[in-house]
């Protein structure tokens, strides 16, 4: 019976429904790590590009710097596509003061 490290372990490396192995990647002795050229290639990474880094749970979040990507964190585009804003504001003020 695989212990539960060796469970995730043996079940990180390949993920089903995107059909690929999941890359790992070292930690350098300097506390480095290399992103991978294929995660590089799919989120536009390049060189001199600013990450943001957090954690959660026992994750860490990794993601391209809002300032310089703000594409990245702002939602659908098209939610608001034929809604006139103003109208929409309007109606919002006057459904308050009702």
């Amino acid at each position: 019976m695989l212990s539960g490290m060796d469970k995730l372990l043996s079940m990180a490396p390949y993920d089903p429904v995107q059909g690929y192995q999941i890359p790992r990647v070292k930690v350098s002795s300097r506390n480095q790590i290399a992103i991978p050229s294929e995660i590089r290639r799919k989120l536009g990474i390049k060189p001199g590009d600013r990450l943001i880094m957090d954690v959660h749970e026992h994750h860490i979040l990794v993601a391209r710097d809002p300032l310089e990507h703000p594409e990245d964190f702002i939602g659908p585009h098209d939610a608001w596509a034929g809604v006139d804003i103003d109208e929409y504001i309007r109606a919002e003020r006057d459904a308050w003061t009702d």
